[in-house]
Order: C-alpha cells, then structure tokens, then sequence
C-alpha cells in the first residue's frame, strides 16, 4: 500500500468484513486507480478500468461499507454526479493480532495484492516507451541480513523517501502535467530463503 504523509491518521483493520472488501482483483484495481488519479466518477472508472458501470457501482458499495472509498460531493457539478476518493488515511493490518478466520481473509487479500503487483510489474515489461523514459524504469532486489528493528527502520525510510516525491506527484496530477505518468512503486522486504 501507499504510504500516505507521516501524519495521516492510521487506520488498523481487524474486521474481517473490510479485509473481504480488500480481498477482489475489481476492487483492488478501483483503490489503485483513486490512488493513482484522484477523485473520479463512476463513468471515469468504467472508462479507465474498461468495466461496466454497473459493475463499478456495484463494486463501490462494499468498498464505501468499508470506509476503503468515499463520496466527494464537492466536486459533483449537480446531483445526478457521484464522485468517489480515497479517504486520507493509512490502512494497516497484522494477521497474527487477527481471528484465524480474519487472518485468512486478510492472507488472500494479500495474495491478490501480490498478484496485482506482478502484473503490472509484467505489463511494464511490454510497454513501448518514449525515448526520454527509456532510462527511467527501474528494478531493485538484494539479499540482506537485519534484525526486526533493522528492516522495521528500512520501511520507515522508504516512506520517507517517497513521501518526499508526494509534493510532486500532487502538482503533476493537478496540472495535467503531460510529461509526467502514473508510477507504479513497490518495495518489499520480507524474510526469505535464497
């Protein structure tokens, strides 16, 4: 997930009904594209994702249940127009403070989550690119040896970082900056076997 500013609120979820909102391929693309592009109405999405309006909407319910999405009625130009926005909070989970049964659901969550990931890692793979972006991708792993509050430290630094690009991203996307496109980033540090 992205890392919101350090002082938005942080929400901990332990209820399995929002771990289920989380736990659909529909759904997970919904959140990342309001992550990625701001508010939008439910045209804007079905346009963007390439899904049914009516499946969008149906999508947004669970979603919007579970406090993942909300309305911006401001930015509706009359009352048949509904926007939707990513609430300005952190959304965490831990499996082990959870019910074995919310710990599963939570589990496949994370499994899609994953997933997602690869894809749109793999799909980048394939895009042709304009020559002043050519350089610009990357991708990064390493092996390392850290204690627990070692790579707890390495995760408050990448957020760190990254909030430092946030400013920007905030700009680009409010002026239609045509140079600029959506990044996907992702870091993970996970204990692993080579």
């Amino acid at each position: 997930m992205s890392q919101p500013h350090p002082d938005t609120p942080e929400r901990t979820i332990t209820d399995p009904a929002v771990l289920r909102a989380y736990a659909h391929p529909t759904r997970l693309r919904i959140l990342d594209l309001l992550r990625a592009k701001g508010p939008m109405k439910v045209s804007q999405m079905s346009d963007d994702l390439d899904e049914a309006i009516g499946s969008i909407s149906h999508h947004l319910k669970p979603l919007e249940a579970a406090g993942l999405v909300e309305r911006a009625p401001e930015l509706a130009q009359d009352r048949r127009e509904t926007w939707w926005r990513r609430p300005m909070v952190r959304t965490t989970w831990n499996r082990a403070d959870l019910t074995p049964a919310a710990a599963q659901t939570a589990l496949q969550a994370e499994e899609l989550m994953l997933a997602r990931q690869f894809d749109l890692f793999r799909q980048s793979m394939h895009e042709p690119l304009p020559e002043e972006w050519s350089d610009a991708p990357f991708a990064m792993s390493t092996w390392l040896q850290l204690t627990p509050h070692e790579l707890t430290e390495l995760n408050r630094q990448l957020g760190e970082l990254i909030e430092g690009f946030r400013e920007a991203s905030d700009r680009h996307r409010s002026e239609r900056d045509d140079t600029a496109r959506s990044i996907f980033f992702s870091a993970r540090g996970v204990t692993a076997r080579p």
